[in-house]
């Protein structure tokens, strides 16, 4: 298998400028240590909502929480130097408050992820290793959408090792708002799919002594080629600015997402993902840090997937 893979890059850095972009495209899939393209070249349509839970502060508020998501490609553009990928995604986040307080708030996520797979890949003691850059404009504000000063980039450096057929080692650098606030730090985990039935990608993030560490956990099981279930543990939270600069306002929301879902792949180019989990360590800062306690959640997706 590593024969044929180092195959298929050299035909590949040969044959880079003379062939269709699908084909490039499916040959960094095949030739890539682990799966292309994770936000930029996906196509799919979320909403998800989170129980309403009372506040854990004894304050007599209770917080839902209704998200919808869109994410679609703009565009793809292989080069000499390897594969450019640009996407979209829009998400939409609805509070509501009921109880001690009352009134409702829509904060919104623009972004647009810009990835870049090279296909210069390294030797090194552990396996082959290669380099994958990301970079994502985003702006997320209220209704009132064009607030330049909500702006700010996103990004990752990560590196990646093919140990063997079976385990990726990755490891990096990342900068974003998933946990409730703009933060940078490292993460280091492993790509494993020990045979064609599981797939598991770990990742630990913020393992620095002065830091939170949290994780990002998801393993997979394929009972055939159309059905498929996984169980994922992930942080979910977003930090959004609104209003006048000088009296500007901030909304953060930081949770953990424990949760079991099924995909299942019809006739059409369309896959359904039905996810139901609990929701827990959850706070939201509305001026004041406000504990919530644990609630349900579920969540149902369309996504399109890569022609096989």
């Amino acid at each position: 298998m590593g024969a044929l893979l180092t195959q298929v890059r050299q035909r590949l850095k040969h044959e880079v400028c003379r062939s269709s972009p699908f084909l490039i495209l499916m040959g960094l899939v095949i030739a890539a240590p682990t799966v292309l393209a994770e936000d930029a070249l996906y196509a799919s349509v979320s909403r998800s909502e989170a129980y309403k839970v009372d506040a854990s502060d004894g304050s007599g508020l209770r917080v839902g929480l209704y998200q919808n998501r869109v994410n679609f490609p703009l565009a793809m553009r292989p080069t000499h130097l390897g594969l450019w990928l640009v996407g979209l995604e829009v998400k939409e986040s609805q509070f509501t408050l009921r109880g001690s307080a009352s009134g409702e708030r829509r904060l919104y996520r623009l972004a647009l992820p810009i990835e870049f797979y090279p296909l210069q890949t390294f030797a090194s003691p552990w396996g082959e290793s290669r380099f994958i850059f990301k970079a994502v404009p985003t702006h997320n504000t209220d209704e009132r959408i064009f607030d330049h000063r909500a702006s700010q980039l996103e990004y990752s450096i990560k590196g990646q090792i093919a140990v063997s057929s079976e385990w990726v080692i990755e490891g990096g650098l990342r900068a974003d708002r998933r946990f409730g606030r703009f933060q940078y730090y490292p993460e280091v985990g492993v790509d494993w799919q020990p045979n064609t039935q599981w797939h598991h990608r770990w990742l630990v993030r913020q393992w620095m002594p002065s830091q939170d560490m949290f994780s990002d956990l998801r393993s997979d099981y394929y009972v055939n080629k159309r059905l498929s279930f996984y169980g994922a543990l992930r942080p979910e939270g977003g930090h959004w600015r609104y209003g006048p600069y000088e009296n500007h306002r901030v909304v953060s929301y930081e949770s953990w997402q424990l949760g079991l879902g099924v995909v299942y792949q019809t006739h059409s180019p369309i896959d359904v993902v039905l996810e139901y989990g609990n929701s827990r360590d959850r706070r939201l800062n509305m001026g004041s840090k406000v504990p919530l306690k644990n609630g349900s959640y579920w969540q149902v997706t369309l996504q399109s997937r890569l022609p096989k």
